[in-house]
């Protein structure tokens, strides 16, 4: 027995040998910053110093005073000791020339606390290449890293969190104010009403007397629709205030107002916004109130949510949800500890209805997949997977035990000069690995992110790099520009990580030269507008520079890639106010990388691998495909603006794209959306979806051809083995008739849609919903060897074909919204196997025969397989002297072509052409 004891305890010796020689605060060597005979002239380091570490390798065992810079070269290193609370604080930490920066290694996770504050304004001193408030590794620097991640560093929720509805709106207010009232007690809806404030003093006043009568502390949702000042007297104006606005008498006309108030509060103290008209709407406001007695003790406070547009409002009341999270992971209850800090993204139609939260104690309340979360969640977060479509959603957390982070000016709210990273070509190695970056990028400065590969090369083997660059298990969260940057480099990967609360371009592939590159399993939640390129800014902000094609702007996307030939898979796109994910590409690299990069030709090369992503609540668009980017220095207010191109991936692209070469097929596979406005939109060659799963959105997916007047003939695209879901039971679209659902949208083609099933396409109070639809304002008529089989509807599919037009001014015109021909190959549209071969067209007369029928309710005719179609296309390439064609807004037009069948020359076909306005040079 004593013989076992003592080759255990060898045993165990030995090990305990090994693993601390693999932790390089362990290694033979080092000496202690805190000891004065490791500094020149026995001098620590003082608080303001400028310190050099070269030819020694420093053990960080003490958190010196606040430095002004660190600079580490000529085979110096600093390695963090397995301390925990450890703070660096400097303006910097530069590492080049064989110097080394090492937290941890990735055999030996660091599992401590250790904190890199970044200090500086704007007006700091910069470094050469770098700028200021950075940690930057120049040629020959090192890099390294690694802490220990706790637990996932996302999940999904299993179990929905509500909030139950106390009051509602309809979106359809009235002009004036519109006012609702809740107890402060139980959250109890009082009473609402519309006041025209526009109109007449006398209803201003019946306004004021309505508040004036409510109890004080009584809870007032109150909103403007339209135009609410012309006839605001004072006394309303003073019953305004009485709720707690101070911003009531900066209204003016047609202002966008909203406020969430108590009554009696004093001036300043309500959740208030005013905007001027142009910039309608206003952003959504809430606010959240606790409650005293409540008639359900689950339900300890209530949120109101309130939002001025311009002839339609948003106001709602709610009581709050369970703070406690039941998620998909077995076992965050242990991993995820107490004070975490953890955000759960939007699963509904509002891009920014995420929430940021904290983990508090739970005690024996949670089971092993629960935590219990402080402040209680204000919006309804979903929690199931309907149809195959999985609408939960994530919780992720933003913890982490390493953090690099930029200290703001606290006497300065407007202070977006964040901390930075940046890596320059020729590092010798860069890993990272379970790092919290936190208060990152600079809003005015271009080229200064939280975590930044600037113009590298390639990275790997290619580069002769045996442990390609990495960042991984990270957060990137409070940011002011961007979140990870790959900038003119190649073979970066990048995976599991989470970015939260970002302005501009998220994940950013910047030039287009960046290829190889890994995106796998990121997380990318509430991408907001940014300040640096056209492509970033809302509208607003390029007007307000001098931009008058605003189409150039308003593009922000969690993902943003120019270059084709990367690997996208398994990364999530949650909140976006605009694109989630989105292909752009300039026809050749640009910017930093434009010279050398004329043979690297960008809307030829075939698509890497597309699998497993993933993109929801966006206001925009979920997936794009489609667009390039201006490339003109000269002119910043055109360039990096989007413009309009066309992909055609073929399989000779370089040094020049063959046309005659083989298409190569890009395929989009596994790809989930939900609750964007647009699902998917594609431009392009042979493009292809396979997997594609859609639900709650205005429209599933748009597959544009390559071109009207195609360069590229032949191609087609695709979806096939495909799932659509029209409204499920987490649908919040809340838009008029004049706006339809479609599961799938008609355009030009020519497409092949196979093996689809359609689920829930039921039209409701608010809008018309149908499994196909048409692309509203369309000039192109759509393909005739576009092709359908085997279709299936499941639950609740009522409408199948939608060929009808909103009774609307705006449409109705142009000419692809009256020519539209589906082909049915097996009857599947139809539901009827023995009418296989139909075709089911726009009614107009010009294609229909007496045998077509009519089908009313799809505004369309199925007319029989014996019947022919073909497309006729004309270009007017001499424009001299031509007059014809119209603006659709015009009520009278010069008539274009006109087409007459010898059996109905009673009802011509008139095509107005494109451009809308005279001369048109193009007619389908």
């Amino acid at each position: 027995m004593t013989r076992l004891r003592h080759l255990l305890c060898f045993a165990v010796l030995i090990f305990s040998s090994l693993v601390t020689a693999q932790c390089p605060h362990a290694a033979s060597g080092l000496v202690r910053w805190s000891v004065a005979s490791t500094w020149p002239n026995n001098v620590v380091p003082a608080a303001g110093a400028s310190v050099t570490i070269s030819g020694k390798k420093i053990l960080l065992d003490v958190s010196p005073p606040a430095l002004a810079g660190v600079t580490i070269n000529g085979n110096g290193a600093l390695i963090w000791n397995d301390t925990a609370g450890l703070e660096l604080r400097a303006g910097y930490v530069l590492i080049e020339n064989t110097g080394t920066f090492q937290i941890g290694s990735p055999t030996c996770l660091f599992t401590k606390k250790a904190t890199i504050s970044l200090t500086g304004t704007l007006q700091s001193p910069s470094i050469s290449g770098f700028g200021n408030k950075f940690l930057g590794v120049a040629a020959g620097g090192t890099l390294e890293m690694h802490g220990k991640l706790n637990g996932p560093a996302y999940t999904f929720l299993s179990k929905t969190v509500t909030t139950t509805s106390i009051y509602q709106a309809n979106p359809n207010g009235g002009r004036g104010l519109n006012v609702a009232a809740f107890n402060h007690a139980t959250g109890q809806f009082i009473s609402s009403g519309i006041y025209d404030t526009y109109l007449n003093a006398t209803r201003s006043d019946a306004f004021a007397d309505y508040i004036n009568a409510l109890p004080a502390g009584t809870l007032v949702n109150l909103i403007s629709v339209d135009e609410a000042s012309n006839k605001l007297t004072e006394k309303a104006k003073l019953a305004i205030e009485s709720l707690g606005s101070n911003l009531v008498r900066t209204m003016t006309y047609r202002a966008g107002f909203a406020l969430l108030g108590v009554k009696g509060s004093a001036k300043g103290t309500a959740v208030e916004v005013m905007v001027p008209e142009a910039q309608r709407p206003t952003p959504i406001i809430s606010r959240s109130f606790t409650l005293a007695s409540s008639a359900n003790p689950a339900y300890k406070s209530m949120v109101m949510t309130a939002q001025s547009q311009a002839w339609t409002r948003v106001q709602t009341a709610s009581y709050q949800g369970d703070p406690i999270l039941t998620v998909a992971s077995s076992s965050v209850k242990a991993e995820w500890a107490i004070g975490t800090q953890l955000v759960v993204g939007s699963s509904d139609s509002s891009w920014d209805h995420s929430e940021a939260v904290t983990v508090v104690n739970c005690g024996t309340a949670c089971a092993n997949n629960q935590i219990q979360v402080t402040p209680p969640l204000k919006w309804t977060h979903w929690g199931a997977i309907e149809h195959g479509v999985d609408e939960r959603a994530e919780v992720a957390s933003l913890t982490r035990n390493i953090v690099v982070q930029g200290i703001m000016d606290a006497a300065n709210p407007a202070d977006k000069h964040g901390m930075h990273t940046k890596f320059l070509r020729g590092f010798k190695n860069v890993h990272i690995q379970g790092v919290e970056f936190y208060n990152g990028g600079q809003a005015h400065t271009v080229g200064q992110y939280p975590v930044h590969w600037h113009m590298n090369g390639n990275v790997d083997a290619l580069g002769n790099y045996t442990q390609p660059t990495y960042l991984k298990n990270s957060s990137v969260h409070r940011t002011f520009a961007r979140c990870v940057t790959i900038h003119g480099t190649s073979g970066v990967t990048v995976a599991n990580n989470v970015a939260y609360n970002s302005s501009g371009h998220c994940y950013f592939l910047e030039d287009g030269a960046e290829q190889r590159n890994i995106l796998d399993g990121n997380l990318g939640i509430l991408t907001r507008h940014g300040t640096l390129l056209l492509s970033d800014k809302s509208v607003q902000d390029c007007q307000a520079m001098g931009v008058t094609d605003t189409a150039l702007c308003n593009a922000p996307s969690t993902f943003w890639v120019t270059h084709p030939n990367n690997v996208m898979t398994n990364n999530i796109a949650s909140g976006s106010v605009d694109t989630g994910i989105w292909i752009i590409l300039p026809e050749h690299p640009l910017g930093l990388s434009k010279s050398g990069g004329a043979n690297v030709w960008n809307r030829y090369t075939p698509l890497g691998t597309f699998k497993g992503n993933k993109a929801h609540s966006c206001a925009n668009t979920g997936f794009r495909l489609d667009d390039g980017i201006i490339d003109d220095p000269a002119n910043p207010l055109r360039d990096n603006g989007v413009t309009g191109a066309r992909y055609r991936p073929h399989a000779i692209y370089s040094p020049s794209p063959d046309m005659a070469s083989p298409r190569v097929e890009a395929l989009i596979d596994s790809l989930t959306i939900h609750h964007c406005r647009a699902g998917s939109w594609i431009r392009g060659g042979q493009i292809a979806f396979n997997n594609y799963a859609s639900a709650d959105n205005i429209v599933g997916v748009t597959l544009a051809s390559e071109g009207t007047n195609p360069n590229d003939p032949g191609s087609f695209q695709t979806l096939k083995n495909s799932v659509l879901v029209g409204v499920t039971a987490n649908s919040d679209w809340r838009v008029d008739l004049r706006t339809p659902i479609s599961g799938f949208q008609v355009y030009d083609g020519p497409l092949v849609i196979h093996n689809v099933t359609f689920y829930k396409f039921l039209s409701n109070q608010y809008h018309n919903v149908s499994a196909i639809g048409l692309l509203l304002h369309n000039n192109w008529q759509n393909s005739v060897l576009t092709n359908i089989t085997k279709i299936r509807y499941g639950d609740s599919t009522s409408l199948r074909v939608d060929f009808g037009v909103p009774s609307l001014s705006e449409y109705g015109n142009e000419d692809g919204m009256l020519n539209n021909v589906l082909h049915d190959i097996d009857g599947s549209v139809i539901g009827d196997s023995s009418r296989a071969g139909s075709w089911i067209v726009s009614p107009a007369p010009i294609h229909t025969i007496n045998s077509c029928q009519f089908v009313p309710r799809w505004s369309a005719s199925i007319c029989p397989a014996s019947l022919r179609y073909g497309q006729l296309y004309i270009e007017n390439q001499n424009t001299s002297g031509t007059a014809y064609g119209c603006d659709v807004t015009q009520s009278t037009c010069n008539d274009g072509i006109i087409i007459i069948r010898d059996d109905k020359s009673t009802a011509p076909l008139i095509l107005r052409g494109i451009p809308n306005g005279p001369p048109s040079t193009q007619f389908q």
